[in-house]
């Protein structure tokens, strides 16, 4: 139902993420109200207690970032900023302009109170929130303001992407270092702003980074650093095309792996396996078709890794070592671009991409800069890390009936509406927010449903 775009109120898996994340706040607000009981996180009582004030500024931001996620996904979540059992959870009466704008007050706060990054040190500096944290999902919150509340905020995504590209440049690193097991310290280190910490003895899952990893290969691919072969979730053509910009029966042609893919199709972020040893051969084509027996249908993802950039393994045969970079830095150039594309300063997009974005990635300058090139820029820089929905929202894009440039171009992705790639269909304006769970709302009359569910 996920991947097909036809999921309702009784969805499973949207239920799982609504209650995970609602419980995330709930554990901000427990801790906030037992260490001080002032609702808004406010740290007056611990102006000469620094511990105590950096450990109530971090929960804090883990809360704004909690709703953040909320917002976009529900709309307008339960708003509670204490833990009160007497009452039921009321949605903010700002609706999801409110919620959104509560999010970047508290963020601005967040960016005061909490302790800069060189201040933290060492490992700490991506473990633990810091003021850059929070300058950077403040950029995120305004690049997306005009969907959240009706109202585009380009000029502060841009103030705020800028403040983060003084900080963090992209240098010339091996893009797959991003997402090796060594990443908390190997060339890639620099870019990363806050990380999901994995250890492969001390954070044994099976989720986080082995979902990564094991999740995108099969035992017919090289070595992953995990003894796990899950063989789970692949590439889609239309993320191939928007590498390489050919048709599928073009792409069908071309064999290699993910140490051949990047010289193949000149990015080296083209991190993909069309061939190796045990003659997997993606079919490209047919049905939208996913689950087991499928994921030799497209292209196999290698971006995650439980190798090191040595190529040696983890400390775990089966449990990888790889951490999960939630906030990096490429985040704020394309964000930047973005900015400026919509404020009409194409030419300055153009720069930004060439000169850092893809001038890492070993890829040839783009010749011109539109909103189509731009979300397949953020495609092709971020594919497989969470946030493709978002984007495609943002731009118009996901349901298929945005007026930005779907009319024209007719973009499409694999599964939309239950159809295979190369179908032009649409779905419903609803399917850009998940639907409060019917469980939630049973049990919570205060709660209004989403549109259309």
């Amino acid at each position: 139902d996920l991947l097909n775009t036809t999921w309702d109120a009784s969805n499973p898996m949207t239920a799982y993420l609504y209650n995970r994340l609602i419980f995330n706040v709930t554990l901000c607000n427990h801790y906030l109200d037992n260490t001080g009981g002032n609702p808004e996180g406010l740290d007056e009582a611990f102006a000469e207690d620094k511990r105590m004030h950096t450990r109530r500024a971090e929960i804090r931001m883990m809360r704004a970032m909690t709703y953040s996620y909320l917002v976009d996904f529900f709309g307008n979540p339960p708003f509670l900023t204490t833990v009160d059992q007497e009452k039921m959870p009321e949605q903010h009466p700002g609706n999801r302009a409110g919620m959104a704008n509560w999010v970047i007050s508290e963020l601005k706060a967040c960016e005061k109170t909490l302790l800069p990054a060189e201040d933290l040190g060492g490992s700490a500096r991506f473990y633990r929130f810091s003021q850059d944290a929070a300058t950077l999902l403040l950029a995120r919150m305004y690049l997306n303001a005009e969907v959240y509340t009706g109202k585009a905020q380009w000029d502060s995504a841009a103030v705020y992407a800028k403040k983060i590209m003084d900080k963090y440049p992209i240098v010339s690193i091996p893009y797959k270092q991003l997402f090796m097991a060594d990443n908390d310290n190997n060339a890639a280190t620099p870019e990363i702003i806050f990380s999901i910490g994995q250890d492969g003895q001390q954070t044994q899952s099976w989720g986080g980074s082995l979902f990564c990893v094991a999740g995108s290969h099969s035992a017919k691919m090289n070595a992953n650093g995990s003894t796990d072969n899950w063989e789970c979730w692949r590439s889609s053509p239309e993320l191939l095309q928007e590498f390489t910009g050919m048709s599928l029966a073009e792409l069908k042609a071309i064999k290699g792996d993910e140490t051949e893919m990047p010289t193949l199709l000149q990015d080296d972020r083209a991190l993909f396996c069309n061939h190796t040893a045990g003659g997997f051969i993606a079919t490209l084509g047919g049905t939208a078709e996913y689950g087991t027996g499928n994921f030799e249908k497209c292209w196999a993802i290698c971006k995650w890794s439980g190798l090191k950039s040595t190529g040696e393994g983890g400390s775990h045969t089966q449990f990888p070592d790889t951490d999960l970079p939630l906030f990096r830095a490429a985040e704020a150039y394309l964000t930047y671009a973005e900015a400026q594309l919509r404020l009409g300063n194409a030419d300055v997009a153009l720069q930004t991409i060439n000169e850092n974005i893809r001038a890492r990635a070993h890829a040839t300058n783009l010749t011109a800069m539109t909103e189509r090139v731009l979300l397949d820029e953020w495609q092709r820089e971020f594919y497989s890390e969470g946030r493709r929905r978002s984007d495609m929202i943002r731009f118009g894009s996901f349901t298929g009936k945005g007026v930005k440039y779907n009319e024209t171009l007719h973009y499409h992705w694999e599964g939309r509406g239950k159809k295979p790639s190369g179908s032009i269909t649409t779905i419903d304006e609803k399917y850009n927010l998940f639907p409060i769970p019917n469980s939630e709302r049973l049990a919570n009359p205060n709660l209004k449903q989403n549109a259309g569910f």
